[in-house]
């Protein structure tokens, strides 16, 4: 024990200080490694919900694409159709055919009655759901 009250009183105040200050320098810089890991994991938080929002916005960006194609595909076609009653229509005027005419007007009528879109939600439900088979009817 005689040793370490040698050394004890040998210790000055500048020595005591300079442990503090070593010792808070020491703490200061535990605090900036937390705070640097803190801001590490949370950058890579925020890069990892980014990836996320992109691919979100990329199944929308395709689900816009596939509805507007089946969208315009159903119409081209309807007014392919209409176009076609047309003609038979014009057809029925230009030959002084009432009944050509009156099949042409009734069978437009009938054709635009029917609501093209009427089981556009149950597709659009095939579409979405992976699990579920799309059964194409020809």
């Amino acid at each position: 024990m005689g040793k370490l009250k040698d050394k004890l009183a040998t210790i000055t105040k500048e020595d005591v200080e300079f442990a503090k200050d070593c010792f808070n320098d020491g703490k200061g810089a535990i605090n900036d490694i937390n705070q640097l890991a803190n801001t590490w994991n949370e950058s890579k938080r925020l890069d990892n919900e980014n990836l996320k929002i992109k691919g979100d916005i990329m199944n929308m960006a395709l689900k816009f694409q596939q509805t507007q194609y089946t969208l315009d595909n159903i119409f081209s076609e309807r007014r392919a159709v209409i176009n076609k009653h047309f003609e038979v229509i014009d057809k029925g005027l230009k030959d002084g055919n009432d009944e050509l005419l009156l099949q042409g007007l009734r069978s437009v009528s009938d054709f635009v009655s029917n609501n093209p879109l009427e089981n556009f939600d149950k597709f659009c439900e095939v579409l979405d759901n992976e699990d579920e088979t799309l059964e194409l009817d020809f």
